[in-house]
Order: C-alpha cells, then sequence, then structure tokens
C-alpha cells in the first residue's frame, strides 16, 4: 500500500515538472519573440518618416519627437505633386535652357552663424533665401536688417517652431505665422512677402488641412527638391554635406537647397563655399525667391 503511494506521489510531481517546463518553453519560444517583436515595431513606427515624394523629408532631430502618427503617403494622398517645389515655385521656374538655384536657410538667425554665412555668400556675390523663426528675429533683429540690406530675401518660418503647438491645430499654425509675419513687419519696413516654409517640410496627408488655412490666410509655402543633410541624423562634416548637395541636386532646371543658420551648424558655413562653386560649376545662377 505504501508503495503505490508512493508511485502516485512521484507521478503527480512528474506532471508538475513536465507542465512547469512546458511553460517554460512557450514563454521562452513564443511569448518573449512576439512582445519583443511588437516592441520593435512600435519603436520603429515612432522613428520613421516616409514618403514615396521624389521631394526630401527634413527631419528636425530636436522637434520630431513631438510629431505623432506621421503615417506614409504618397503625392496624390498628400495633395502635393511629386515635384511639389515645381508647383511651389509658382512661376519662378526657369526659362527654357536656363539653370537657376535657391539657397535657403531655415531656423536663423543666429550671432554665431548666420553672420558668416552672409559674409561668404558676400565674398560670391550670391543672394539666399533666410526662412526665420520669429523668436530669433526678436533677439537678432540687427542680423535680419543686414539680411534685407545686403538683397537676401527674407521669409517666414513660424513665430515659435514648436511642432507639438503648430500641428496641433491648423488655428494654432496661422496664428503662429501671423505672429511671426508681424515681427518682421516690425523690423523691416515695408515687409509685405508672404512667402512661408513649414517648419519639417508640408509634405504628407496630415499636413492638408494646414496647407489648406494658411493659403486662405494669403501665404503661400515652398519646400525644396535638394538638401545639405546638415539637420539629417548625426552630424556631418562639411565634405559631406558637400556630397549630399551633389547626391541631390538632380533638378534638371533648378534646385531649391535646404540648409541651416541654426546654433551648431560651423560645418554647413565650413561647406557653403564648396557646395556654391560644384553649382556653378553646374551651370546654376542663383536667386532667390521673393
Amino acid at each position: 500500500m505504501y508503495n503505490i503511494k508512493l508511485e502516485k506521489t512521484k507521478k503527480r510531481r512528474r506532471s508538475k515538472i513536465l507542465t512547469v517546463t512546458a511553460v517554460f518553453i512557450l514563454v521562452f519560444l513564443v511569448v518573449i519573440p512576439a512582445a519583443y517583436s511588437s516592441l520593435k515595431k512600435t519603436h520603429d513606427k515612432k522613428n520613421v518618416v516616409v514618403s514615396t515624394s521624389n521631394t526630401p523629408i527634413h527631419t528636425d532631430d530636436s522637434k520630431m519627437e513631438n510629431i505623432k502618427d506621421i503615417k506614409i503617403t504618397d503625392s496624390k494622398e498628400s495633395g502635393v505633386p511629386v515635384n511639389g517645389v515645381d508647383k511651389q515655385l509658382d512661376g519662378k521656374s526657369a526659362s527654357a535652357g536656363i539653370k537657376e538655384a535657391f539657397l535657403t536657410f531655415d531656423d536663423g538667425p543666429t550671432k554665431g552663424v548666420t553672420p558668416e554665412i552672409l559674409d561668404v555668400l558676400k565674398k560670391y556675390n550670391v543672394k539666399a533665401t533666410f526662412f526665420v523663426i520669429g523668436k530669433m528675429a526678436d533677439i537678432n533683429k540687427d542680423i535680419v536688417i543686414r539680411e534685407e540690406n545686403e538683397g537676401h530675401a527674407v521669409a517666414n518660418h513660424s513665430y515659435s517652431h514648436d511642432y507639438k503647438y503648430l500641428y496641433s491645430d491648423p488655428k494654432n499654425f496661422v496664428e503662429d505665422i501671423n505672429k511671426a509675419d508681424n515681427e518682421l513687419k516690425g523690423i523691416i519696413d515695408g515687409y509685405n512677402l508672404k512667402l512661408i516654409r513649414f517648419p519639417g517640410g508640408s509634405f504628407g496627408a496630415q499636413r492638408e488641412p494646414y496647407r489648406k488655412a494658411i493659403t486662405e490666410a494669403g501665404f503661400h509655402f515652398i519646400d525644396w527638391n535638394a538638401l545639405n543633410g546638415d539637420a539629417e541624423g548625426k552630424p556631418k562634416s562639411p565634405e559631406q554635406l558637400v556630397e549630399e548637395v551633389k547626391k541631390t541636386s538632380k533638378h534638371p532646371n533648378h534646385l531649391v537647397v535646404l540648409m541651416h543658420d541654426a546654433p551648431n551648424k560651423q560645418t554647413t558655413v565650413q561647406a557653403l563655399p564648396q557646395i556654391i562653386e560644384y553649382l556653378q560649376s553646374k551651370g546654376y545662377i542663383f536667386k532667390t525667391l521673393d
């Protein structure tokens, strides 16, 4: 009798051990990999912005964490033509046989970078377009005046450059653009340029209400079709910035080149002479977007 009970006890123990082992194997082989895959997909979704347009997307690393649920869009869904800059130039495209380059600088003015960029442009007798942030213009009025006096175009890049605020409601976006417009009117006598650039670009279906609202408010916007990559990923050397311009400068008639005069963009200053000389060697002449 004792032996029978002992045998039953051993069987129950073996059964429990087998059950625990099976559960452990299930967790190790199925549950953990599935959880890891789900987390990885969530991480990737939060950190990737994709467009099937051939117009590059600019990802401002300091602000992109404020944008949620950015979707993959194509040109038809977004309302922006595949070569959106062509339409946005609105008659400024080059005549047959003439190649034009529009150098643009976003996120300034700043004391440490913008004056040096202006010095380079002056040396090469090249005019550019500066998309200024209103709050930066407010504390660097003298630089904005210099940009205007030296024949460059001064355009609107919002007042706050706060993605979370700007893209939470089209009303906020228009209000912020108007605030920057008023700031520029207070600095530059007779300022009336209604040209803006969306922080991060106007791309994608989610920006459609903002494109509509700002157009109805009397402004027009411009993106870019080439860039030096000074706000893309890790910091790049001057040589890498030049190569990025070469790589993205594909339009046969005109280029709108995205660069930045924000703080810590010294490599942009260093690369600018080579970028200008490269575009000149390819037959481009330089114009502003005013």
